[in-house]
Order: structure tokens, then C-alpha cells, then sequence
């Protein structure tokens, strides 16, 4: 077969797994090319296309691609129009839903105003500025956008989310438009890790360690909470350890990490270095106030971690599953996170936690291999297998 997977932007390392999706695909013995605007850098095994706005509308530069199934990026990454002709050219549509299962405004119009407000440096200014943008676009670009993104699920032959949660909240979006033949198509696929975190042995002892890691100082990352949450946690007796691998800068967190004796910070930690510190760890933390189905929370489970996340975010919801690989904490509570983190290590402890069953239930699910075999059954038409 002839796989296409479509990024409508310049393709950098932030698709590091689709590379190393299109490598396996060709080591299954088909022809799989990525394609995107541009592309930052040169990966050795995969081959690349770019495209234009004008030549990906033609039904020409689909026949000359002769793909026997397209993989579109985002639920609103390409115009349906696009999908149409991709069809007409005789490809198989597959619309990778990158979400949490929100995928119209509609759906939530004031949980999209909560994300964006976010920033405590926001200016009552700013934040009366925000509330006009989310306005007008509530009031004369929801309803159309909304349109188009059920009109692309017309045209999908498969939808593909990353977890079971935001896939109920989107089937439950669809219903409630009475399009519960589009509901059908939604198929859960969890996100592809890179193979050492699959590889890698899974240590049984386990140091009284939790590890904070990623883009942390970022305001999608709460870092003002995380770093409340952070400080509780260490006032409660114990001597458990805290490891903060910050990407990028976090500069409060750096200078107050400085002054704690039970608190490691690293930067830019290598993915090898993560990985091997996720196997000897017991548990990881986000404070995120958004993510899909997080690519670093899969990391963890797969090298036998717990979690502790927000239960207002659905995709951490769904890795969590009711206790059984984690606890969720109320969202924006500091205390609540501190708490939570406390009984996690207890479960540690009374060995309620066993890594070798996490890692070998998540390396099952998040493996290349399995996951290109699920989106080649996608690419087939079977998307059951």
C-alpha cells in the first residue's frame, strides 16, 4: 500500500513519532511518505514531500501521489474540499483527531474561554481583549468552522483519537448533532512512544522518586500551581525525592528548586536520560491546564511510572482510569495535587503498584509496532483489527 500521512504546516521534531511511524511502515513492507509545508530537518529512511496550498486542491497532484490511504492531521488542519478530492483520486481518508474529544467551540464555548485566559500576567486589558476575540468568534465563526469539521467527518472513512475518554466525548458530540453514523467511525489509536521507551528494562526497585518533566515553565503547564503543589508536597513528613527536568525555561521553578535539598532540577534533559529516570521513578506529575492524550505520560507507563494529572483533563483521565494506574486531583488545587501525590507513594509503598504489569500493559498499547499495525488495519478499511 501507498500511505500518505499530511501535516498542513512546516513538519519539525515536534512529529518525531511520525517519522518513526513512516520507518516502520516501510519495514512492513509499504510505501509510506510524510508530507507537510516544509520541513525543518533531514531524517535519514523517510521520505518526504512537500506541498502548496494550490497543487494539494487539485485532483491531479492526488493521481500523481496514486496514495492508497491519507492520514489528515487535525480535525480542522484541511478543508473538506481537500478530502473530497483525495477521495476522488481513490484514497482511503483517515482524519487524525489530535484533541481531548473537544473538537468544536460549540461544544464547550466557556471551556474555550478558560483555556485562554491562563497567563496570571494578563492585564484586566488583556483578558477584556480575549473575551472580544472568543465573542465574535462564538457569534459569526463557530457555527461555520463547526460546519466544516462535520463536513470532513462526512468525508473520513475512519476518525482516530488517542484515548477512550476524549473518544466518548467526541462520539457524544456527534450524537448530540444526530450523526451517530459519524460516531461510528471514531476509533481509538493511542499515540506511538519512541522504541526506548519500550525497549528499556523495567526496573522493579523503585526510588521514592517523583519526576516533574517537559515544557514546564510554559502557562499550558500551570507553572504557579505546579510549583505551589511542589512546596506542600515536601512540608508532609517523609523523604521522598523530587526530580524537575525542565525543556526550555522555567525560571522561577529553577531559582526555587536551587534552595531544596530534596529537589534535583535538570535541563534539556536527552530522551535516553528521561527514559532511564523514568524506570528507576515511581511517579510522574503534570499540572497541565490542557493536553490531547499526553506522548509523556505514555512514556511513563511504558517504563512502569503512575501518574498524577488534573481530572479536568480527559486524556490523563483516560491513562489514569479510575485509580488504576494513578490518581487524578481536583483541577487548580494545589493542595489536592500535594495530596494525591502523598497517597500515590503510599500505594508505592504498601506495593499495591506493580511496574512490570504497568510497562508491559502500556508497551502493548503504545509500541511502533502495534500502532502501525493499527493504522495499516485503518489504511486496509479495518479498522476493528
Amino acid at each position: 500500500m501507498r500511505i500518505g500521512f499530511l501535516i498542513n504546516a512546516i513538519v519539525g521534531d515536534g512529529s518525531i513519532c511520525i517519522y518513526d511511524l513512516c520507518r516502520h511502515g516501510d519495514k512492513a513492507g509499504h510505501v509510506t511518505r510524510l508530507y507537510g509545508k516544509g520541513f525543518k530537518d533531514n531524517r535519514d529512511g523517510v521520505t518526504t514531500v512537500e506541498f502548496s496550498d494550490e497543487e494539494i486542491r487539485t485532483l491531479d497532484w492526488w493521481k500523481r501521489e496514486s496514495l492508497d490511504a491519507a492520514f489528515f492531521y487535525g480535525t480542522d488542519g484541511f478543508e473538506p474540499s481537500i478530502m473530497r478530492v483525495a477521495r476522488a483520486a481513490g484514497a482511503r481518508v483517515v482524519i487524525e483527531c489530535d484533541s481531548d474529544g473537544y473538537v468544536s467551540m460549540l461544544q464547550g464555548p466557556l471551556r474555550v474561554l478558560r483555556v485562554r485566559m491562563w497567563d496570571s500576567r494578563y492585564t484586566l486589558g488583556h483578558k477584556a481583549a480575549i473575551i472580544n476575540v472568543w465573542l465574535r468568534h462564538l457569534l459569526f465563526k463557530s457555527a461555520k468552522h463547526e460546519a466544516a469539521i462535520l463536513e470532513g467527518f462526512e468525508l473520513a472513512d475512519s476518525i482516530k483519537i488517542e484515548s477512550e475518554e476524549p473518544a466518548r466525548l467526541l462520539r457524544g458530540f456527534l450524537k448530540r448533532r444526530r450523526r451517530e453514523r459519524l460516531a461510528e467511525k471514531v476509533v481509538t489509536v493511542y499515540f506511538a512512544v519512541r522504541d526506548v521507551f519500550v525497549t528499556a528494562p523495567v526496573n522493579l526497585p523503585r526510588e521514592d522518586l517523583i519526576i516533574v518533566a517537559g515544557r514546564i515553565g510554559a502557562q499550558q503547564k500551570n507553572p504557579i500551581l505546579l510549583e505551589k503543589a511542589l512546596r506542600r508536597f515536601l512540608e508532609t513528613p517523609g523523604s521522598a525525592r523530587l526530580e524537575i527536568h525542565v525543556r526550555g525555561e522555567a525560571p522561577n521553578l529553577e531559582r526555587w528548586a536551587a534552595s531544596q535539598p530534596r529537589v534535583r532540577l535538570f535541563k534539556d534533559t536527552p530522551s535516553h536520560v528521561l527514559c532511564q529516570r523514568l524506570t528507576s521513578a515511581r511517579v510522574l506529575v503534570s499540572t497541565s491546564r490542557f493536553e490531547s492524550t499526553p506522548v509523556q505520560g505514555l512514556e511513563a507507563l511504558c517504563q512502569g511510572c503512575t501518574l498524577i494529572a488534573s481530572d479536568a483533563l480527559p486524556g490523563y483521565r483516560s491513562l489514569i482510569q479510575d485509580g488504576a494506574y494513578g490518581e487524578t486531583f481536583k483541577d487548580n488545587s494545589a493542595d489536592a495535587c500535594a495530596k494525591a501525590m502523598q497517597r500515590e507513594l503510599e500505594r508505592w509503598k504498601a506495593g499495591r503498584r506493580d511496574p512490570k504489569m504497568i510497562a508491559d500493559h502500556w508497551r502493548g498499547q503504545c509500541s511502533l509496532d502495534v500502532v502501525i499495525s493499527r493504522l495499516l488495519a485503518l489504511a486496509e478499511g479495518h479498522p476493528s483489527r
